[in-house]
């Protein structure tokens, strides 16, 4: 395929003639933005966002930023027409000047209402819907191109021709380019960076490293007194003959208009889809980057060589881009990373302000991530970062950077539903990313479908089975089988870790206990805490890690079993060693937050409120302050939920409520409204106090609302919420004992975190066994329906005085009344 290009400069010729002087008055061009901006009834500043945003027709003499700007009064009529539809009102709002100048202002008023809306709301009516990315979406690989013209003024755009065209594509919604750092880094690192002509071997190399499909190669040749440019697109993997595209050049004021033709063509020489061609995101490219061909020439060797790691170069030449350019954007986005590579922090907030300033200057896949890093790190704004993220989404639903932060984002804020669309667009268009995969388990578990979450998982195992993260994926299916009481397929999963991974038990170490402590063994759960943390096999670097989750296993099997004092001592004992630094070896350890907190609830259900205030007051004093970034909303209110609760018990009633206004207020600043539970749940605790179980049963219902099951982690949610509502709903005159029983067979679910709250999960047991015992008793059921009820009773208190057959004193009451209740139903 053979297409000709030629640049012609008839029109900069006939603008220079008309601006001195020639032509009819309708002819005569008008010479500068004053003129522009009377002639659109604009100011300057909408002119300029108009031309960098809805291409209006500006033109400069010499091409670049800092030339004298004229423009053509039927090319913006004709623009008005096809643009914004209103050059009527323009008309009109010019009109107005002659009349009085008490008329004049509300003209003028009425007339920068309707520029201000149709700027507006432009986009929105003249750009149609963007279509959906195609299935199996092409890479392109455009290497340096060869100049054999002669043309020694012509070398640097061996690289920066090629450079300007990946500019181009990487607009483009329906083919993936390989972006200039990553193709140079692959040259390099085969040693290829300096060459500019390609064997065969090298270009499978190239695909190979760069992951491409396609390479375009190219050479500058001199034909006469004509540049020509012939690039060849073809598959380096098939051999195939390549596509070939020929283009005239006309030096270097040209190279903008062949980048965009190129870019063209190419796509059409990739046999992509006409209608997704047509309708494929493409500025020109001058307007994604810069009108100067120097600035970018500068810009091309200096992205290149920070790209590499040669900062000081790189920066240098970057330098000199904006000096030329003083609006482009690009180089400031990439000035500003080189900046933070090198450690200049006032540069590196002074370069990516620039950048932000004139973003329209940017592709939407360049501004995306810079205006999201910016809200996030620099002018902190969670609401214009959520809206970057949601606009690069839009655009591009299959760029990594885009789709996992907004996935986070919307996962953090427990929104499932926005969440899954996001993570299933990014698995699709990255199918070996763990990431996504694991964000897609949640999702579903989440939305209530865990077959879902487990075919996630076995596509990816099965897909990936020397992927690093295959050991990851499994430990996630092992979750996922506990989360569903699936105990077979865990154990088979775990056992597959340990035959692939011989002698690291550690590698599932808390998910082989955790299914013991799930089918009740607990003999064997302890067995095999201490298998691992008296091996010789551990590595040095874990074993800290492990003395705490150890720790913390043990906890959570003596809180199941009642033997709060044994718990307690368990995180006393893990306190002191992480407070001396145990633990700190790189790996994850438990936040002294957590341990004072748990230690604070151990206490408070003990009825010891005077030591468990003492130990909240830990708590808050690890917390990192307000002001901190590595402040957390969700250990601020869990602390604050303790402390609440224990004030409560204490009679405090007045600081309780000013507490719970804190927590009020602290979660309507937060972008998090389901945290608005914590508040919820505090109110009916407080109606619970005042014995008002009707008014506390209607905050709880709030609060359970706003409850995820399983949670953001996978480990469950807190069974406070659905204990608290089934206690309401117990009290409440006219209960109706079934919506107590729904809500405590909710705290007994594996997908609730019942295994760390085991005092709870026991205490609903023997709950659920007096519901059954009561409804045996309804003399308005049938003989069978009774019968059931029974057997359930006695089902449950036999759980219920299994797991607390040697509890502490202070649960006495309940166990003793247990053993009646049991003793009378087997006498029945």
């Amino acid at each position: 395929m053979i297409v000709g290009l030629r640049i012609s400069e008839k029109g900069l010729s006939e603008a220079m003639s008309m601006s001195s002087g020639e032509g009819t008055d309708e002819e005569r061009p008008l010479e500068s933005w004053k003129e522009i901006s009377e002639y659109l009834h604009c100011s300057r500043r909408t002119g300029l966002r108009w031309e960098a945003e809805l291409d209006l027709p500006i033109h400069r003499l010499d091409g670049t930023p800092k030339a004298r700007v004229f423009a053509f009064k039927a090319e913006l009529d004709r623009w008005l027409k096809e643009k914004l539809n209103h050059s009527d009102e323009i008309r009109k709002g010019r009109d107005a000047r002659r009349f009085r100048l008490k008329r004049l202002f509300p003209a003028s008023a009425i007339c920068f209402i309707i520029l201000s809306a149709a700027a507006l709301l432009a986009p929105r009516f003249f750009s149609p819907p963007l279509p959906p990315l195609p299935k199996n979406k092409l890479t392109l690989a455009v290497l340096p191109f060869d100049n054999s013209s002669g043309e020694e003024a012509l070398d640097a755009w061996k690289t920066a021709l090629p450079d300007l065209v990946i500019t181009d594509m990487a607009q483009s919604r329906i083919v993936d380019v390989v972006r200039i750092t990553d193709l140079y880094r692959a040259l390099v690192s085969l040693r290829l960076g300096e060459v500019d002509r390609f064997s065969d071997d090298d270009l499978k190399r190239i695909s190979q490293e760069t992951r491409a499909d396609r390479v375009a190669t190219g050479a500058i040749q001199k034909a006469g007194h004509d540049l020509i440019l012939t690039v060849s697109v073809r598959d380096p993997r098939t051999g195939q003959k390549p596509r070939q595209i020929q283009a005239d050049l006309g030096g270097e004021s040209g190279m903008f208009a062949a980048a965009d033709d190129l870019s063209r063509k190419i796509k059409r020489a990739l046999d992509l889809d006409l209608r997704e061609r047509s309708r494929d995101v493409d500025r020109d490219v001058r307007r994604v980057s810069t009108v100067s061909s120097k600035a970018f020439a500068l810009f091309s060797r200096g992205y290149r060589l920070a790209g590499i790691e040669k900062y000081q170069e790189g920066i240098a030449l970057l330098q000199q881009a904006v000096e030329i350019d003083p609006e482009f954007a690009l180089a400031y986005k990439y000035l500003w990373r080189a900046s933070i590579n090198t450690g200049r922090k006032t540069d590196e907030s002074a370069y990516i302000r620039k950048a932000v300033e004139f973003f329209p200057r940017l592709s939407e896949r360049e501004r995306g991530d810079l205006t999201v890093l910016f809200y996030r790190n620099y002018d902190k704004n969670p609401a214009k970062e959520k809206e970057a993220l949601e606009r690069l989404w839009r655009f591009h639903p299959d760029d990594r950077f885009g789709g996992i932060a907004l996935m986070d984002l919307y996962i953090e804020r427990e929104d499932w539903g926005k969440a899954l669309a996001v993570a299933e667009s990014g698995l699709a268009a990255n199918r070996k990313e763990m990431i996504f995969v694991r964000g897609l388990v949640r999702c579903f578990e989440n939305s209530g479908r865990a077959d879902k979450a487990v075919k996630t998982l076995n596509e990816f195992v099965r897909a990936n089975p020397e992927h690093p993260y295959w050991l990851d994926a499994v430990l996630l299916r092992v979750k996922c089988s506990l989360l569903e009481n699936r105990f077979e397929d865990a154990l088979a999963d775990i056992e597959t870790l340990a035959a692939r991974y011989p002698g690291r038990e550690m590698s599932n170490f808390s998910d082989r206990i955790t299914l013991h402590i799930h089918r009740g063994n607990f003999a064997a759960a302890e067995r095999e805490i201490h298998k691992v943390l008296e091996g010789n096999g551990v590595p040095e670097i874990l074993k800290g890690f492990l003395r705490l989750e150890g720790d913390m296993l043990l906890r959570d099997i003596r809180l199941l079993q009642g033997k709060v004092k044994e718990a307690s001592t368990l995180l006393k004992r893990a306190a002191v060693f992480a407070a001396s630094g145990g633990g700190d070896d790189g790996s994850p350890r438990p936040q002294m937050t957590f341990l004072h907190c748990e230690l604070a609830y151990l206490h408070r259900i003990s009825g010891d409120f005077a030591e468990a205030m003492k130990e909240v007051e830990k708590a808050e004093a690890a917390l990192q302050p307000k002001n901190s970034t590595s402040w957390n909303p969700r250990w601020f209110l869990e602390i604050v939920k303790e402390k609440a609760i224990i004030l409560l018990e204490m009679n405090k009633i007045d600081e309780f409520h000013r507490l719970v206004l804190e927590v009020r207020k602290t979660i309507a600043a937060q972008p998090f409204p389901k945290l608005m539970r914590v508040y919820y749940y505090l109110l009916g605790q407080g109606e619970m106090k005042k014995n008002n179980p009707e008014k506390a049963a209607e905050y709880f219902w709030k609060a359970v609302d706003l409850v995820s099951v399983p949670g953001l982690e996978l480990e469950g949610a807190d069974p406070c919420y659905f204990y608290s509502m089934a206690q309401a709903y117990e009290r409440v005159p006219r209960r109706n004992p079934i919506l107590a029983l729904s809500m405590y067979e909710k705290v007994i679910l594996p997908t609730t975190n019942r295994l760390h709250s085991g005092d709870l999960y026991a205490r609903s047991m023997y709950r659920i066994a007096k519901i059954y015992e009561g409804r045996a008793l309804d003399s308005d059921m049938s003989v069978q329906e009774i019968q059931t009820s029974k057997s359930k009773a006695i089902e449950y208190y036999r759980k219920f005085l299994e797991l607390w057959k040697d509890a502490d004193p202070i649960f006495e009451g309940e166990i003793k009344d247990a053993k009646q209740r049991l003793a009378a139903l087997g006498s029945e």
